[in-house]
């Protein structure tokens, strides 16, 4: 199969690695042509690494690549999704007069609910060379994500039902009536954990509006499977184009909502519940691990959100565990020490809990702004010891 790069394998394999953002001509032996791909890397690819990344597969590519691609950026910095490879494939120019390459990539027939020839050629080149391609040439990893706006959102439903994504971003589709079991059965059939978001808004286009809302109702809401994972938006002053920015945040968020910090959780309905906090915490990594493909060690800022909400419940032993583990994967900061010298002092085990303020204290820089905070905890366990 013949692939022919704008720029890279003209010099090297890495000199297109350097680039963040880019574009390839790929040549389709199925479509018989070349189609643009828009590549979008992680900052911290390289080519001589072995780390695989989860993929968000774009259509509509000359617009919706950028909505997504920009958000998964900040999402990104701010820890609540991990980095990803963004790729989009470009459908919106004129392929057969007077029809735009979306329309003949992505065509179905309304009344059976089945793809047409070139609708079915379009996904057999998803399937059989662009995917196989990026995972080889881009270390493209077990999670991925397709995404839609209109028309294409509908045709991601024709993958609802193979094994190659695990999340699904429909941005204003219009689904007919006769692919609606088709849906209902592949999401009640799912065995792994599958990510649906569905978003319309006010200024939808109007034939959309009460289409989206009724198969919300009446197929995604109603799932019962406990693998589905779907969440629906319909924003208020939001047109048919502009919720292919307005949406994205929210759609991002719940693909990774198994990886999202735990901050960003809801503590009343999630974590109050849970019984042995610590067993949550190791059962959300290892969740982590077999539904993104990803081994990372527990994040600080969960340590210390589950530390505040046993602290709560005032579970001394808990705290100290928790402390523990803290203390082996982060040995320089404060907050293990802390955890842990207040369980002690809680136990009334005044002399071992000084030890571990005393500990935890000496991990502060001279640029903490409250460290005469910190040292107020000697101080009193100091005046409790001195009474005893």
């Amino acid at each position: 199969m013949r692939k022919i790069l704008l720029f890279a394998f003209l010099a090297t394999i890495n000199a297109l690695f350097a680039q963040t953002t880019t574009s390839i001509s790929f040549h389709s032996e199925i479509l018989n042509k070349d189609r643009n791909i828009r590549i979008h890397l992680p900052k911290s690819f390289k080519a001589t690494d072995t780390i695989q990344y989860p993929l968000t597969l774009v259509l509509d590519g000359e617009y919706l690549f950028y909505s997504i691609m920009g958000v998964g950026e900040v999402l990104t910095t701010r820890k609540i999704i991990p980095e990803s490879i963004v790729v989009g494939i470009d459908q919106n120019y004129i392929a057969k007069d007077p029809y735009s390459a979306r329309w003949l990539d992505c065509s179905y027939d309304n009344k059976s609910g089945e793809l047409k020839e070139n609708g079915l050629k379009f996904k057999t080149f998803i399937e059989k060379e662009l995917l196989p391609f990026l995972i080889k040439t881009y270390k493209v990893g077990q999670f991925k994500t397709i995404a839609g706006h209109s028309f294409t959102a509908n045709y991601i439903n024709f993958f609802l039902d193979s094994s190659l994504f695990n999340g699904f971003i429909a941005i204003s589709p219009y689904i007919p009536e006769s692919l609606e079991e088709h849906i209902k059965n592949a999401i009640e059939k799912a065995d792994k954990n599958m990510y649906y978001y569905l978003c319309t808004g006010e200024n939808d286009l109007s034939g959309h509006i009460p289409q989206i809302k009724k198969q919300d109702a009446t197929i995604f809401s109603q799932s019962k499977n406990p693998n589905f994972h779907y969440d629906f938006k319909n924003y208020e002053g939001e047109s048919h184009m502009s919720l292919t920015v307005r949406g994205i945040s929210d759609a991002l968020s719940l693909m990774y909502s198994d990886y999202a910090p735990i901050y960003t959780l809801d503590i009343d309905d999630i974590l109050l519940k849970e019984k042995d906090l610590i067993s949550y915490l190791k059962n959300r990594y290892n969740n982590i691990k077999t539904t993104y493909g990803l081994s990372i060690p527990f994040r600080e800022d969960d340590i210390t959100s589950i530390s505040w909400i046993i602290e709560e419940q005032e579970n001394w032993d808990k705290l100290k565990q928790i402390g523990d583990i803290e203390i082996d994967l982060y040995p320089e900061s404060v907050y293990g020490y802390y955890m842990i010298a207040l369980s002690e002092e809680k136990k009334q085990n005044l002399p071992l809990a000084l030890e571990y303020y005393k500990k935890g204290y000496a991990k502060l820089g001279d640029d903490i702004g409250n460290k005469s905070d910190f040292y107020a905890d000697i101080e009193r366990v100091e005046e409790l010891m001195k009474k005893q």
